[in-house]
């Protein structure tokens, strides 16, 4: 028993290691495409690119583009690992969120900014999609926090806008609903469903919680629950 576990840990190690070298060679290519470029902006970018490859996901992410950059490389390394599997990103509005105030705090970024930010990850999910990987990457927004408030916030908006400006068939988005959901929200996911498009799905937080609590998950903890594959909730982390 005590030989599995030594072996487990080691088989985790050396899939923490890859997915910080797949990191480091997309510093390196940022790197390298930058010194043959010839458009002072678009080599900016990408030495501002390579410097973010080479810092996450080993070290903490601090901004926006860190934290999204983080994300996409740890999905992609999963995905790697093990295609055509259910990987979904949980609740993405509300860990991205403080990461979008803090930069608007500081001047780093703005609306456009992020918006953009979200737009090209947009885009690299639907690659995933293209390419056979797998469609199911579902993304969760809305719903309640664990004090049992309203979750919408700021970047579920970008979300929701950069889904419905896309039209992408992946990510698929989740959108939490509750009986004290602002007006405002309910009649912007009506008018996407009107739009015939692919998103969003709608999910009622007035079942889905208290069916979780019946099976013995902590309130806190079902309150929290983001949707994996097609439809299932689970419960996030």
């Amino acid at each position: 028993e005590h030989l599995t576990r030594i072996d487990t840990l080691r088989s985790i190690i050396i899939s923490c290691a890859a997915t910080l070298r797949l990191a480091e060679r997309h510093g390196d290519e940022a790197r390298r495409l930058a010194e043959e470029c010839t458009c002072p902006r678009r080599r900016e970018e990408l030495l501002e690119l390579s410097r973010i490859c080479h810092k996450v996901p080993a070290l903490r992410a601090e901004t926006l583009h860190e934290a999204v950059q983080a994300l996409w490389l740890t999905h992609l390394a999963v995905y790697l690992e093990c295609e055509d599997v259910a990987f979904s990103f949980g609740q993405m509005d509300q860990y991205l969120n403080p990461f979008y105030q803090a930069d608007l705090q500081a001047g780093r970024i703005d609306r456009e900014g992020a918006l953009e930010l979200i737009g090209c990850l947009w885009i690299k999910i639907y690659e995933n999609v293209f390419g056979g990987l797998g469609h199911v990457q579902t993304v969760t927004v809305g719903g309640v926090t664990p004090q049992g408030e309203d979750g919408v916030n700021e970047m579920t908006w970008i979300i929701w806008e950069t889904t419905r400006e896309l039209m992408n068939v992946g990510p698929s988005v989740a959108t939490r609903c509750h009986r004290d959901m602002d007006e405002e929200c309910l009649r912007y996911l009506l008018e996407m469903v009107r739009d015939g498009r692919y998103m969003p799905q709608v999910y009622n937080d007035e079942t889905m919680v208290p069916a979780l609590v019946s099976k013995g998950v902590a309130i806190e903890h079902a309150r929290q629950y983001g949707l994996i594959g097609c439809h299932e909730p689970t419960i996030c982390g």
